[in-house]
């Protein structure tokens, strides 16, 4: 049987509370999974799976609680490459030279590709769910619309869901006043559609996005692992054939392998729409995958 150790990832000053699944016998892999914005725990139902089907294939999980806001941002894609890159190191403590790569969801894999771009000797490979190939900005304005569209509005309604979430963006860079702001979102906020948005109706008195021009492209370049890319192709968040575009052109640039993954019928995450467990079409490719980038027992 698999056995779990609770440790804590130390980062900075920061305790993050971990939990690690070891294989039996010697370890020919760990993996670290990076979270998803709705989901910061160590538990979550995606993290709890790989700690489950990893084990027995010889492959050690180190899932931890990311670190808490501590304002009204989102916790900077820096401060989290550099807790999985703490987590990296306390994983390599029980895993010898074993290589150890990244798992991420959705928001995830923005600073999975930056901690993989900037410490290419700590991350070995690259396994990465809904990665985005562009900015916040750019992703959630495609997620806003999608959202609309797929509530059944119109072009026009579409159109206006994008400038009320243009007005959020814009306040959260700094260079649109609240009242401002309010006032195009006061416009729109009593439209039937505007529920289906993930944006308040009202907007705190001071608020920001720090990462919210974040460009992946760049890093993408520069990352040399094996890399894994899975999309759903009802995926309605992501814009899939322009991320898979920005990984196929960073990854030619910088001589990575990439295999990209599609899963027919599947939206953001791996799940299976009819009774919400994780895809085994998924599950599959993962582990096959792993099978070819993680050298045998």
């Amino acid at each position: 049987m698999p056995e779990e150790l609770e440790l804590v990832v130390r980062s900075g000053l920061l305790e993050l509370p971990a939990t690690l699944t070891l294989p039996d016998g010697t370890a020919r892999a760990g993996v670290v999974p990076l979270h998803g914005a709705s989901d910061p725990n160590r538990d979550s139902e995606l993290f709890a799976h790989l700690a489950r089907v990893l084990p027995p294939e010889g492959i050690a999980v180190l899932r931890y609680d990311r670190r808490p806001n501590t304002g009204v941002d989102d916790v900077p894609f820096t401060l989290q490459a550099d807790d999985a890159l703490a987590a990296v190191a306390l994983l390599r403590e029980h895993v010898a030279d074993a290589p150890i790569g990244l798992w991420a969801y959705s928001q995830g894999t923005w600073p999975a590709t930056l901690a993989a771009a900037t410490h290419p000797d700590q991350v070995a490979f690259l396994a990465l769910v809904s990665a985005q190939g562009m900015s916040p900005a750019e992703q959630m304005r495609f997620g806003t619309r999608e959202q609309v569209r797929r509530a059944g509005y119109d072009e026009r309604a579409q159109g206006e869901a994008v400038e009320a979430w243009s007005a959020l963006e814009s306040f959260l860079r700094g260079g649109r006043s609240r009242e401002d702001a309010q006032a195009v979102i006061d416009t729109y906020a009593g439209r039937p559609w505007f529920p289906s948005l993930t944006m308040p109706a009202e907007l705190p008195q001071d608020a920001s996005w720090h990462d919210i021009d974040f460009d992946p492209r760049p890093y993408i370049e520069r990352v040399r692992c094996s890399v894994l890319l899975f999309y759903g192709t009802e995926d309605e968040w992501t814009p899939v054939e322009p991320s898979i575009q920005a990984w196929r052109d960073g990854t030619a640039r910088s001589g990575a392998s990439l295999i990209v993954t599609e899963l027919p019928g599947l939206g953001h995450a791996p799940v299976d729409p009819s009774d919400g467990g994780v895809s085994p079409a998924y599950e599959t490719a993962l582990l096959d995958w792993l099978r070819t980038v993680v050298p045998s027992a």
